[in-house]
């Protein structure tokens, strides 16, 4: 795995677990995934930041469920996903206010990896960049952080976040027709069995191409293809986005482009908007001066 680019999750002495069970169903890789993993251009990037596969680069995004404390038969729901990352020597967990709409830190059911049941414990939830984007798509964004002394040696080992700092000196404004990858949890690969009190789910990810800027700044769109697998990107919103720099229009790195904030529910071919990468880490920058005056 490439060191460079994601970092392991810190200490937690008493870590919740989740009251039900929970299934992953195998690598996206060999499950009906759209990815094309010998893309030319996918494939060069990959070796030039040192990485053999997509599944490093994926491996920090993560289903988002929310427990309700007051439903005993129905305490769980899922609208979409998230990823873990490590900025300025913080983690955090960064998903969308329309996937974890009020609920409390303490509400939030995000497990570790896809094999243990031990779950992300937060301690805040931030705003957005500022009052006058609350209801865009820019002010969508949220990020969780995850408290370093409240994680143990076995979770440091086992959860992946994407080292933002690696990535901070390699933006670039997303182009059109450069090379995209999205990842995360659509709503037809995810199932909460209330019968036998289980969450099941697998891991999606597609390749597409950059459209161009959407209905505000900072919101851009991209096409998806061979979307054969699967019909609807409802659930993906909070997906992580990577663009793969193509020679042909100027940009030569692979990078991280942004976060999924909705997607087509049909169509072919079907889109997904992003907020490009910029939001992000302006949103660290501000939250890194809030904790250190």
């Amino acid at each position: 795995m490439g060191s460079e680019h994601f970092m392991s999750l810190v200490e937690q002495p008493n870590g919740e677990r989740l009251k039900w069970s929970a299934e992953w169903h195998g690598r996206e890789k060999n499950n009906g995934a759209i990815i094309d993993e010998r893309s030319e251009v996918i494939n060069y990037w990959m070796r030039n930041i040192g990485m053999t596969s997509l599944a490093d680069l994926t491996e920090c995004t993560r289903p988002v469920f929310v427990e309700d404390p007051e439903s005993e038969e129905f305490p769980y729901g899922s609208l979409g996903s998230g990823f873990s990352i490590f900025y300025d020597g913080n983690y955090y967990f960064v998903t969308l206010t329309h996937v974890i709409k009020n609920s409390k830190p303490e509400n939030l059911v995000i497990m570790i990896n896809d094999h243990m049941t031990d779950l992300l414990p937060f301690d805040q939830l931030t705003g957005s960049i500022s009052p006058s984007v609350e209801e865009s798509d820019i002010g969508d964004i949220r990020l969780l952080r995850i408290p370093n002394d409240l994680l143990n040696k076995i979770q440091l080992n086992s959860l992946c976040a994407l080292n933002l700092d690696r990535f901070r000196s390699l933006y670039l404004t997303p182009r059109p027709d450069e090379t995209a990858v999205i990842s995360g949890y659509p709503a037809e690969r995810k199932m909460i069995d209330y019968k036998k009190k289980g969450l099941k789910y697998q891991r999606f990810t597609a390749e597409g191409v950059v459209r161009g800027v959407s209905s505000e700044e900072h919101l851009y769109k991209i096409e998806l293809i061979k979307q054969d697998e699967v019909h609807s990107m409802s659930g993906m919103s909070g997906s992580p986005v990577f663009i793969f720099g193509n020679a042909s229009n100027g940009a030569h790195n692979a990078r991280f482009g942004g976060v999924v904030t909705r997607g087509g529910l049909s169509g072919d071919p079907l889109f997904v908007h992003f907020v490009d990468s910029a939001v992000v880490f302006r949103m660290l920058e501000r939250l890194g001066k809030d904790e250190n005056p």
